[in-house]
């Protein structure tokens, strides 16, 4: 079995390598919403070049939760933005992208502004993170992400409403779990005085301003 894994392997390496399968991009999806919101940009710029793009959902399969494995990652991109279209990466396409092409992430152990992978051309493995200047996400972002309340639950479309509605809504978001922690990638936790400060200075400088808080539980994220 593992003679005939090892061939299957070593021949798709050729295939790609002689373009006889086209090669593709593919990107890692891990974490929570954010992060798979942020993964998912990174392909879509990528698709923009003409690139063809697949997802490595393997993370979700093999190890689903943070780092402290207390809490659950879910893949819920889908859930919370059914319109979006992506083709998932085969396990024989990932083994062989992981080993032979990978790029690790320029925000994955430390900040570093070098967007150089950019400019790659597949075949191409993106794992770990990333981040770009705002003028290159932001307005792909703006024009992919749209919230579809049709989607939504009874309880979740009473609150979108609500949301939409107030004059002034400010979502705040309580970091959990491992993120409790200083991290590279995320940088240090909010602390219980920045949440005072943040929140008192909104209701002195905002008329009637609506909050509304999440966190991570067990299940994943919910309002409270």
């Amino acid at each position: 079995m593992r003679t005939i894994k090892r061939w299957k392997r070593s021949l798709y390496k050729k295939l790609v390598k002689y373009k006889v399968i086209a090669p593709k991009v593919i990107v890692l999806m891990d974490g929570g919403i954010c992060s798979q919101m942020f993964q998912y940009l990174i392909g879509r710029i990528f698709e923009e070049k003409g690139y063809k793009v697949v997802f490595d959902l393997t993370f979700y399969k093999e190890w689903g939760s943070d780092m402290n494995n207390h809490f659950v990652r879910n893949f819920d991109l889908l859930k919370a933005f059914p319109n979006l279209k992506m083709e998932i990466a085969s396990d024989l396409m990932i083994t062989v992208y992981k080993q032979k092409y990978f790029n690790l992430g320029n925000n994955t152990y430390g900040k570093v502004d070098d967007f150089s992978f950019l400019q790659r051309k597949p075949p191409i493995y993106l794992g770990g993170y990333y981040h770009l200047p705002s003028r290159i996400w932001l307005p792909t972002f703006k024009s992919i992400f749209k919230i579809l309340a049709s989607g939504f639950d009874d309880s979740n479309q009473r609150m979108c409403s609500e949301i939409g509605q107030r004059h002034a809504s400010v979502a705040v978001h309580v970091r959990r779990g491992d993120l409790k922690n200083e991290i590279p990638a995320y940088g240090k936790p909010a602390s219980v005085e920045y949440f005072r400060l943040a929140i008192s200075y909104l209701f002195e400088n905002v008329e009637s301003p609506f909050f509304y808080f999440s966190q991570m539980n067990r299940n994943g994220y919910v309002l409270i």
